[in-house]
C-alpha cells in the first residue's frame, strides 16, 4: 500500500489506525489538517490495517490475557506458600520475594497494556528468574528440615536407643 511507507517510517500506525474512525465524520477531508484527501484514501487504509494487522492485535490480546491468568494463578500460589501453618518454612525471607514477585508483575501487567493499547511500541518485559530461584531455594530448605524431620520421626526407636546409649557412655 503506498501510504504504508510513511506510517512505518513515521512510526505512527498507533495514530493513524485511532484516526481512523474520524474520517466517517469528514466530507473527504482529513479529520486533522484539513487537507483534502486523496482518491483512495481509505482504501489504502483499510488495506495497510487489514487481517493481518487484526490477527496481531488479537494475538496481543491473548497473549496479554494468557499472561494476566497465569500471573494471578502464580500470584494465588506464593501467597498459599506464605500462609502455610510450616514452621520449618522462613517467611521473614519469603516474604520479600513475593513482595519482589507482585512488583514485577505489576510493571509487567502495566508494559502490556501499553503494549495492548499502542500495537506498534516495543515492549520487554522483566524477568522472573531470580525471584524464582529465592522461593525455591527457600523452599528446599524448608523441605531438607522436613524430610530430616519426618527420618527422626520414623526411626524414632532407633534414635530413642541411639540417644540413651549415648547419655549413658556420658
Amino acid at each position: 500500500v503506498s501510504i504504508s511507507g510513511i506510517i512505518q517510517r513515521l512510526g505512527n500506525s498507533d495514530w493513524v489506525r485511532q484516526g481512523m474512525k474520524f474520517l466517517g465524520h469528514t466530507d473527504e477531508q482529513c479529520p486533522f489538517c484539513q487537507q483534502d484527501l486523496p482518491h483512495d484514501f481509505e482504501k489504502e487504509l483499510a488495506e495497510y490495517f487489514d487481517e493481518t494487522f487484526e490477527a496481531d492485535s488479537k494475538a496481543v490480546s491473548a497473549l496479554r490475557n494468557n499472561y494476566y491468568q497465569a500471573a494471578e494463578d502464580l500470584l494465588i500460589q506464593a501467597r498459599a506458600l506464605l500462609a502455610l501453618d510450616c514452621a520449618e518454612l522462613d517467611k521473614e525471607k519469603l516474604s520479600p520475594e513475593i513482595q519482589s514477585l507482585e512488583a514485577v508483575i505489576l510493571v509487567n501487567k502495566g508494559r502490556m497494556d501499553n503494549k495492548f493499547a499502542s500495537p506498534s511500541t516495543e515492549v520487554g518485559l522483566e524477568g522472573l528468574a531470580d525471584i524464582h530461584a529465592g522461593i525455591v531455594s527457600i523452599v528446599n530448605a524448608a523441605n531438607a528440615k522436613i524430610t530430616e524431620h519426618n527420618r527422626l520421626v520414623a526411626s524414632f526407636t532407633a534414635e530413642q536407643s541411639k540417644l540413651t546409649d549415648e547419655v549413658w557412655r556420658y
